[in-house]
């Protein structure tokens, strides 16, 4: 996992966490306070890189970087964790949803699903399930509930991007205006990220394909079953 400021990696070993400088230099390993498992293990870290989180089987901790030490965030088995952009909540996700909590590690709500983004100012959430995207505020109030199956949210947090039956939408987070980008015939399976710019996605994005800029910055997916793609026809521009 890249840092906030793409300055450093974070890599999960069985000896522990490992920090590698990205520009080089001297490997700093800091060991687990439980044993990792076989099972599959997920980082992240907070805005302001000052905590690296892992979620695995076991629950999801925090390493507090300055002093060296973990803090239990939720117990039991669990797959992601996503802090706030703002730095005020963090969400878990495990088998019955996304569990919001408090920068604290106050429990606030519970969102069904099995993915999450955060808006860019934090104040509310998207979570992917079997039901579609849930539309959400950091304090679990319901704003829309999407057919979707991937989700993404603009950079200036207006809109979501989001791919149902096979095609790429966007639409406000309530839902309103929502409208098709690609053609029937263009099979789109996932949305990735939608960028501020042009800028190269980071090296853990797959064979981006760039969607034409609308006005709110250029919507990036990854993975096609074509291998070419069109302009939106003028109806979904």
């Amino acid at each position: 996992a890249w840092s906030p400021d793409a300055t450093t990696v974070a890599a999960a070993t069985e000896a522990g966490l490992v920090l590698v400088p990205a520009a080089g230099g001297a490997r700093r390993l800091v060991s687990w306070a439980t044993p990792l498992d076989d099972g599959p293990v997920a980082l992240a870290w907070s805005p302001d890189a000052a905590a690296v989180a892992r979620a695995d089987r076991a629950g999801a901790v925090a390493l507090d970087l300055a002093a060296g030490t973990w803090s239990t965030i939720l117990a039991g088995p669990s797959r992601a964790v996503a802090y706030a952009p703002d730095g005020r909540h963090v969400a878990v996700i495990q088998d019955d949803g996304a569990h919001v909590l408090t920068a604290a590690g106050a429990p606030v709500a519970v969102v069904p699903g099995a993915s999450v983004a955060w808006s860019p100012d934090g104040r509310r959430l998207a979570v992917v399930g079997v039901d579609g995207v849930r539309v959400a505020t950091a304090t679990g109030e319901p704003v829309a509930t999407l057919a979707g199956t991937s989700v993404a949210w603009s950079p200036d947090g207006r809109r979501l991007a989001y791919t149902a039956a096979g095609r790429l939408l966007i639409a406000a987070p309530d839902g309103a205006g929502a409208r098709a980008l690609t053609r029937p015939d263009e099979r789109v399976l996932r949305i990735d990220a939608w960028l501020a710019d042009a800028r190269p996605l980071p090296p853990d994005r797959v064979a981006p394909r760039a969607v034409p800029d609308l006005g709110h910055g250029p919507l990036v997916h990854g993975w096609f079953r074509d291998t070419t793609w069109s302009t939106p026809p003028a109806s979904a521009r």
